[in-house]
């Protein structure tokens, strides 16, 4: 197979190879495949227009002198093995000291490429970091390659360097394997429920948190929901116990702190303008004339990091756990991990494919119901007062007033500006126009801007 397959490809070998078209493509793959850094597209070069032919000659003749007789006895593993090392610690400390140092002296550079904002809990501390960097550089990573020396022994090592195109088709067909078993992978792993179903103890088949993060992202997909602006819709039919996302906070704040808000906004300034415009797309139930501040969608997104069997007084706002509407009877559940510091939905009901998710705030439960029963009671009386030609306004100022305050409590803000206007018309003829009660309808009015 491998003679007809060369045999196949040799004419295309021997017209590309060595043309500026085999370098350019051996370029682009050497600086792409370990990630692109300066560094990197250094070496890149150096191999297609100066290939260290002397070096590898000099490699070639030193390896027996690291031969190894009942482990190794031609040196090719251990050669291979150095190499590897000596190649990543240079690459990964340079690439890794390089952009330290771009991040302590352009920070805002640096912010506005990150994906996520970052946070106190998103990296450890120096020390941490450079401790696990030295474990996994100078214990964990060579005694991999130790393990791997007879993978080593078998790879063809000729006394000549091969030329670009060579090395272009060898390393690219490499990555597609690569790629296509990660893919597989990858989809296998999301394809089985068994390795997401809860009871899963951490650090079990895939990793806690890996587990999580890979299932989350094919099992939802936000979408315009009609009537309801965006939604979170189910990508595939989920049961009742089913993570269905997790997401590290944007921002958190301290709800009996009067400085916490100041440090938030100092906090949001600091953010990629795009993780700004994210959060300022959210909705903000105080907003007043449709013009939104970072306060009211604070307010009217933030969750409370509550954690099994105690409160808190700590609420975050989470992008995509904003998305999810508001219902009385709740498909999804939210939790709080305090070890990941993250926000996770669960599934409580059995969730179809493409059917909406929906949500209600843990500690909001039991007065979320009541206030939706106020809110149907309120339009029930309204709509009676209406069909009896009822005169008396005072009766209906308080169904309004019932009703608004329940709108209010439920973010429902398409009923709660009908409330409003509704209830000053009612309080203008029962009150006046300079009464207190009036002058509250006409606040309300005005900030719902209408």
């Amino acid at each position: 197979m491998e003679g007809r397959i060369k045999e196949l490809l040799m004419p295309v070998q021997e017209a590309v190879e060595g043309s500026w078209f085999a370098k350019l493509m051996l370029l682009v793959l050497l600086s792409k495949a370990p990630e692109p850094s300066p560094l990197v597209i250094l070496l890149a070069a150096i191999m297609v227009w100066s290939p260290p032919e002397s070096l590898w000659l000099a490699v070639i003749d030193f390896m027996p002198k690291l031969a190894i007789p009942s482990v190794d006895p031609t040196g090719q593993g251990v050669t291979v093995a150095l190499a590897l090392w000596a190649m990543f610690v240079v690459t990964y400390f340079t690439n890794g000291t390089l952009l330290l140092a771009v991040e302590k002296l352009f920070p805002q550079l640096v912010g506005d490429y990150r994906i996520q904002t970052l946070k106190s809990s998103s990296r450890p501390t120096m020390s941490a970091l450079w401790q696990n960097l030295a474990r996994t550089s100078f214990v964990v990573l060579p005694l991999l390659l130790a393990a791997l020396i007879p993978v080593w022994q078998r790879l063809r090592m000729p006394s000549v360097l091969p030329g670009p195109w060579e090395m272009f088709v060898h390393i690219g067909f490499g990555v597609i394997v690569n790629e296509v078993l990660f893919f597989y992978g990858h989809w296998l792993m999301h394809a089985n429920k068994f390795l997401y179903r809860p009871g899963i103890p951490s650090g079990g088949l895939l990793g806690d948190i890996a587990a999580r993060k890979l299932m989350s992202v094919s099992r939802y997909c936000i979408e315009e929901v009609d009537g309801k602006g965006l939604g979170i819709i189910a990508k595939l039919s989920l049961e009742a116990g089913d993570l269905v996302f997790a997401e590290t906070p944007q921002l958190t704040f301290e709800t009996d702190s009067s400085q916490s808000m100041q440090k938030v906004k100092e906090e949001f300034q600091r953010m990629p303008s795009t993780v700004k415009e994210e959060i300022m797309s959210l909705e903000d139930a105080w907003s007043s004339r449709g013009r939104k501040t970072l306060r009211g969608i604070i307010e009217t997104n933030g969750i409370e990091c509550e954690a099994t069997g105690r409160s808190s007084n700590t609420k975050a706002v989470c992008l995509n756990l904003s998305r999810l509407n508001h219902s009385c009877n709740a498909n999804c559940d939210y939790s709080w991990n305090e070890r990941d510091q993250q926000m996770e939905i669960y599934a409580q009901t059995a969730i179809s494919e493409g059917q909406l998710a929906v949500s209600l705030q843990l500690q909001q439960m039991f007065h979320a119901l009541a206030f939706c029963e106020k809110l149907r009671i309120a339009k029930k009386l309204l709509k009676l007062y209406k069909e009896e030609d009822f005169a008396m306004k005072s009766y209906k100022l308080e169904a309004c007033q019932f009703g608004y305050d329940s709108a209010l409590e439920l973010g429902d803000i398409d009923t709660a500006p009908r409330f409003a206007r509704l209830g000053l018309r009612c309080s203008l003829i029962c009150h006046g126009r300079n009464h207190d009660t009036t002058k509250e309808w006409m606040d309300a009015v005005q900030a719902w801007g209408s």
